[in-house]
């Protein structure tokens, strides 16, 4: 086998062959054991053995030789084959590391000067009308000057100044900057290197200019009764942008908003701006409009129109006592910060409202309430919501309910029989009570005693106790827990010592 002391040569090498040496059969020296070549060929080591192994190790050589080839397992005895070459002039001993009387030599002189190389590179710093144009160019040892020729065809027709390069033995990257140019436009560049040996004109590159922005006109979006949202899409194309949008009730439009930065990417981009001071139930005509350097772009028209005032429903009244309810409505608000209240009183004039309430700014329907309190047993009211926002006053429709009524007077007293006096006092039970929770603001409660005749007393929350007959109907309480305790008093004035008491509690409707 040959063994190769070297790096390897990179696939697809220029350097041509120029010399071919073997090593067969024979222990006793290399087939022809020397060989001359330049910089610019090669020496192809062959083994023709089938049976007897070979090496090749390089003696103290200048530069180490590059190489590359077919290396097989040693002890396989299979052909080979293996190329070298030398990047400096100079005489390259070698030897077989498997007899060491195999011995040789290889007598580099230079290949002379040749014209440069050119490695092609994208363009950079790319503009609506400049560019920088990029290559390498390797001098190959000669005084070289380059330069880039550029335009929109092949045929290019510009060329930039003629710049030295040097006459370096490796590549040197360089530049040139070119301007004047059209915006959003192909343009074709290479770059052409000389010296005394010949011309070399690079590959050819392509780029394309940036161009004005691109600018469509989105539907807009949270329209209120005053104001509303603008929408588009920008496009900056590379290019610092701005946009703004063209608004009003023509196509004339006469406003706009304030400019605003879209950036200088190559992407589209959401922009949007809200616009207020608008009137109510009217149309609007509005377009974006974007630009930067290289021209102003407007999108197409769009329309939207404006809500008017807010919306308001007047719903039924719920939780009804004899001096209470609950009055229930739906507003909207479109957008727009929005009050509401109920107008009520028993007739369609009203004459009494309440507290004003904040229902949002919102775009849709939410529930609304009111309490009343102080109403007359047996009574017929009228009411309607009212909603309110700088786009006006809607009221709803009118809507009645009638309050319970009182329980009827017992009848009169019949005269009072003397008799004999009970010393012991009476029992009180309670026999009718509302619910442990309860919506009734004015609840009922009935009671007896275990001796006929009785009066009662009530107390209410802790108050002092008070002359009350059963059924007994609370005054309208506030939401929350109650407690009523009654005690029997006999015809004898014995009042019972242990009151019967209920307890309740009062709770709002869920909204």
């Amino acid at each position: 086998m040959l063994g190769f002391a070297a790096a390897f040569l990179v696939a697809g090498t220029s350097i041509a062959a120029g010399a071919t040496i073997e090593a067969t059969n024979s222990i006793s020296a290399w087939s022809p054991n020397s060989a001359n070549v330049t910089t610019a060929e090669t020496v192809t080591f062959q083994n023709t053995s089938t049976s007897t192994p070979h090496g090749l190790h390089w003696n103290a050589p200048p530069t180490t030789p590059a190489c590359a080839g077919t290396v097989p397992v040693e002890s396989s005895g299979t052909n080979w084959s293996g190329d070298c070459s030398f990047s400096e002039a100079g005489t390259y001993n070698f030897v077989c590391f498997v007899h060491p009387g195999m011995t040789g030599s290889v007598s580099v002189t230079s290949a002379g000067p040749s014209k440069p190389t050119v490695t092609p590179e994208a363009a950079t710093n790319i503009k609506a009308t400049e560019a920088t144009l990029k290559a390498s160019v390797n001098p190959n040892g000669e005084a070289t000057t380059y330069k880039f020729e550029y335009g929109t065809t092949i045929t290019y027709g510009l060329e930039t100044s003629e710049l030295s390069a040097g006459s370096g033995s490796s590549s040197v990257a360089k530049s040139a900057n070119v301007s004047g140019l059209t915006a959003a436009t192909t343009y074709h560049f290479r770059m052409v290197a000389v010296n005394e040996t010949g011309t070399t004109n690079g590959a050819d590159r392509t780029f394309t200019t940036a161009g004005p922005p691109s600018a469509t006109t989105d539907p807009a979006t949270s329209i209120g009764s005053l104001q509303a949202t603008l929408k588009g899409t920008v496009n900056p194309k590379g290019l610092e942008t701005k946009y703004f949008f063209n608004y009003g009730t023509t196509t004339a439009y006469g406003q706009k908003t304030a400019e605003t930065s879209a950036g200088s990417g190559t992407s589209n981009i959401v922009a949007s701006k809200l616009v207020t001071g608008l009137s109510p139930e009217t149309e609007y005509h509005f377009q974006i409009v974007a630009k930067n350097t290289s021209g102003e772009i407007e999108g197409v028209d769009r329309t939207f129109t404006t809500t008017g005032g807010p919306v308001a429903t007047t719903g039924q009244a719920i939780e009804i006592g004899e001096a209470s309810a609950t009055l229930t409505g739906a507003v909207n608000p479109q957008g727009q910060q929005t009050g509401f209240y109920f107008n009520y009183g028993t007739t369609s004039a009203y004459g009494q409202k309440t507290p004003e309430e904040i229902a949002g700014t919102g775009t849709s329907d939410i529930n609304v309430f009111g309490q009343l309190t102080g109403l007359s047993p047996g009574t017929t009211y009228h009411f309607q919501v009212v909603a309110k926002n700088p786009g006006g006053t809607t009221p709803g429709d009118d809507q009645t309910f009638t309050t319970a009524s009182a329980p009827p007077l017992p009848p009169p007293t019949p005269p009072i029989i003397e008799t004999p006096i009970v010393s012991s006092p009476p029992d009180t039970k309670i026999t009718g009570k509302p619910q442990a929770k309860t919506r009734d603001r004015t609840p009922t409660l009935k009671f007896s005693s275990t001796q006929p005749g009785s009066s009662f007393e009530c107390k209410l929350d802790g108050k002092g106790y008070k002359a009350c007959r059963s059924p007994y109907t609370t005054k309208s309480l506030s939401f929350g827990k109650h407690t009523v305790k009654v005690r029997a008093k006999s015809s004898s004035g014995a009042i019972d010592p242990s009151p019967a008491s209920y307890s309740f509690k009062i709770v709002r409707k869920k909204r």
